[in-house]
């Protein structure tokens, strides 16, 4: 049998991923309505073992219909799946691009502010009543402030964890709020007891970020922890590849 089969998982905002296909390695993109291609994190390629995979796309856009493609190196044919909507149930969620175990629902304490500047100068000229404006033509990505809730002590736990190694991490909202699924990059971030009585786990949390492209596997902050680690764990990258069918088993490894 060769099938590519994508099954909803709105517990844990994702898309469960199985593969029936005689080949040795095969890559899978997610299709989303407009036509783009993105490739499923962890999948460039994956190893076919025994024409058997099992994996998860944690990125695909809430509320949204998405179809899967796998290729693969060893054959021409392609594989695509059945249609598939992940259900917000009105939740929003941040998520880390390699420690999926980091992911979690937030809940916003207020709406954010969206700022796009645009790149533009205006230029005073002689004998001219009207300056020139002169600007790039397009408005940058947005930046912003997300101000977050959270209720126990293990969220805050999880959302310092979660903040830690200064990752673009995936912002995504329910298709209503008008969010979509983007990529942010952190940076200022703060922690702020909501009751003023210290055993009280109740937190605000101040983050500001910026949207940027979806990173790639290698432009991973923190995805191999140091380069010290990977050369006490393996001698060439022969080796390496050996060892790890994707990045994100690399980063599980060292």
């Amino acid at each position: 049998m060769t099938v590519l089969e994508a099954t909803a998982d709105p517990t844990n905002a994702k898309v469960d991923l199985y593969l029936e296909w005689a080949v040795g390695d095969a890559s899978i993109v997610r299709i989303e309505p407009d036509g783009s291609r993105y490739a499923v994190i962890g999948t460039e390629p994956v190893m076919v073992t025994g024409g058997l995979w099992g994996g998860a796309d944690y990125m695909a856009p809430l509320d949204v219909e998405v179809t899967y493609e796998a290729t693969s190196g060893d054959d021409v044919a392609v594989l695509t799946s059945d249609p598939v909507t992940v259900d917000s149930d009105e939740s929003a969620w941040l998520k880390h691009p390699t420690d999926t175990a980091l992911n979690m629902r937030i809940s916003l304490a207020e709406a954010p502010e969206r700022d796009r500047r645009l790149n533009v100068t205006v230029l005073p000229v002689l004998g001219r009543t009207h300056p020139l404006a002169v600007s790039d033509g397009r408005r940058n990505a947005a930046t912003s402030e997300l101000t977050l809730r959270t209720s126990t002590l293990a969220e805050a736990v999880n959302m310092r964890a979660l903040m830690d190694d200064g990752s673009p991490l995936l912002l995504q909202g329910p298709a209503a709020w008008d969010v979509g699924s983007v990529w942010i990059q952190p940076m200022e971030f703060k922690e702020k007891w909501l009751v003023r009585y210290m055993p009280d786990a109740k937190r605000v949390w101040t983050l500001s970020y910026a949207e940027v492209g979806q990173p790639t596997a290698l432009a991973l902050t923190g995805i191999i922890g140091d380069w010290g680690a990977l050369l006490s764990t393996y001698n060439t990258w022969s080796d390496v590849r050996f060892a790890n069918g994707t990045w994100e088993d690399l980063m599980q490894n060292t």
